[in-house]
């Protein structure tokens, strides 16, 4: 059963793209579809959480828009930041859904219970990911994550009683 939500930042909440204006300030594009997706998760009783190689001004933005349990900037072994989360929640990575589309995604895609990316993450990604998303990067692709979660609970809900029930008998 999934317990928390891991979230890259750049090319899974945003759309991947930079806008620079002529005095070097970043923006990036937010869909708010993806945004009020990452509210309910949070509402439907997930931790929540967000792992992003950037420690630029913006990414406060990011830290401070969303109701995350945790937040970490500035961090590229992200593998690492997934372990901490695990001993800080009492967690197995089997119980870890992360989502992911750049190089420093492949590694924890990989090493969770439910890797997951969007449409056009790297190929590597996609490769390693359980789910690739039917939707790009901002464009509201989170919605479909919480399908996702919901179907993978039932599942293993139903898998973990049939194992019941052959123990039983």
């Amino acid at each position: 059963m999934i317990k928390l939500v891991v979230f890259d930042v750049d090319g899974v909440i945003t759309d991947g793209t930079i806008v620079v204006s002529a005095t070097g300030e970043e923006l990036k594009r937010v869909n708010l579809k993806d945004v009020d997706a990452i509210f309910e998760i949070k509402r439907r009783g997930y931790k929540i959480a967000a792992i992003t190689g950037e420690d630029k001004p913006i990414v406060n933005y990011f830290q401070n828009r969303f109701p995350w349990d945790y937040f970490f900037k500035g961090e590229k072994k992200k593998v690492d930041a997934l372990k901490q989360l695990e001993i800080a929640e009492g967690i197995s990575a089997g119980e870890i859904c992360y989502v992911g589309d750049g190089k420093y995604d492949v590694e924890p895609v990989a090493y969770v219970g439910l890797g997951i990316c969007p449409r056009d993450a790297i190929f590597d990604v996609t490769r390693v990911a359980k789910v690739v998303l039917m939707q790009n990067a901002g464009t509201g692709c989170l919605w479909e994550l919480l399908k996702i979660l919901q179907d993978y609970t039932e599942q293993n809900r139903r898998m973990e009683s049939q194992y019941l029930k052959r123990v039983v008998s």
